[in-house]
C-alpha cells in the first residue's frame, strides 16, 4: 500500500479515534451514525493491520477508501472539497467536471 494511502488512513483513524468512536464491524445494517463511524474505523484498522490479500489490489484499496469517505461525508465529518483534495493527493487531480446533458422528458 502506498505511503500516501497509509497517511490518509492514519489521518482518518486519528480523527475518529479522537472523537471516541469504537471500532466495530456492523455488517449490512448499521443502526446509527455511531455504528457507521465505528465501522469506518474498523475498515481503517482492517486496511492498516490486516493481512488481507485483497489490499494488494489498488482498485480494492480505492473502493474501501471511497466507502470510508462516503461515511465521513454523510456524517458531516469532512466537507466534499476536503475529501476531493485528499483523493487528489492519492492519484492526481481529477479532470474538470463537465455539465451533464439533460435527458428528454418522459411522457
Amino acid at each position: 500500500m502506498k505511503k500516501s494511502v497509509r497517511d490518509l488512513l492514519q489521518m482518518y483513524e486519528n480523527a475518529l479515534g479522537a472523537e471516541g468512536y469504537p471500532r466495530r464491524e456492523v455488517g449490512h445494517t448499521p443502526q446509527s451514525e455511531d455504528d457507521l463511524l465505528g465501522h469506518a474505523r474498523w475498515m481503517i484498522d482492517h486496511m492498516q493491520n490486516g493481512a488481507d490479500a485483497r489490499f494488494e489490489s489498488e482498485m480494492c484499496v480505492m473502493n474501501w477508501i471511497g466507502m470510508i469517505q462516503g461515511i465521513l461525508f454523510s456524517s458531516k465529518k469532512f466537507a466534499l472539497p476536503a475529501l476531493r483534495a485528499q483523493s487528489d493527493n492519492l492519484c492526481g487531480p481529477q479532470q474538470a467536471m463537465k455539465p451533464v446533458k439533460t435527458l428528454p422528458a418522459l411522457r
